[in-house]
């Protein structure tokens, strides 16, 4: 499911927001964050309220024939931590905003982004950047709250957690469900 008009437009908003605290503001745990806040709701405008890309079976299970997923005690996950992907960011607004933006912005027409986004995203490159990132890395998926405790489990993980972090080994480029891959937690696509 495609996020609204106001979901696409607030994604505008929280990566303008994010690439301000980089460039405006010294490092500080404060900004930090608030800019980790930014980023986390960068991503759940990105894929919008109903627009959940993949659940584990369990989830499906809970959720019933209607898919209701709240008061259903399932968790609503970044497949690729929110933490990776904030790290992304940083990285992206380490350098500055590539030549010809209207190239890489032209992406987000065939993705039923309103024009009136398109030009902000225009005229705020930095807030581009961080944009295309969030739409790079971010998909989420329905976990039931046991499976998502695996996460955590340093037994499974060679004594460490993978709750805000990929496995070890793990680069871009590899595939983002291999932390799901690690906990056995197979995902089913949803659309």
């Amino acid at each position: 499911m495609k996020p609204t008009t106001s979901e696409h437009t607030n994604l505008f908003w929280n990566c303008r927001i994010a690439a301000m605290l980089v460039d405006d503001l010294e490092e500080t745990t404060a900004r930090n964050g608030i800019f980790a806040h930014a980023v986390r709701r960068a991503t759940e405008c990105h894929v919008g309220a109903k627009g959940v890309q993949y659940a584990s079976q369990a989830a499906l299970d809970a959720a019933g024939p209607n898919r209701e997923w709240k008061n259903k005690g399932l968790v609503k996950e970044h497949i690729v931590p929110l933490s990776e992907i904030a790290r992304f960011v940083r990285q992206a607004l380490a350098n500055p905003p590539p030549v010809g933006i209207d190239a890489g912005l032209s992406e987000l027409d065939g993705a039923g982004y309103p024009p009136a986004v398109v030009a902000l995203f225009r005229e705020h490159p930095r807030a581009w950047q961080v944009a295309r990132v969030v739409r790079a890395w971010t998909s989420m998926a329905w976990i039931t709250r046991q499976e998502n405790e695996r996460f955590a489990d340093k037994d499974l993980h060679n004594g460490k957690t993978i709750t805000k972090c990929m496995p070890a080994g793990w680069q871009p480029g590899m595939s983002h469900f291999m932390r799901y891959d690690a906990c056995k937690i197979p995902l089913v696509a949803l659309f």
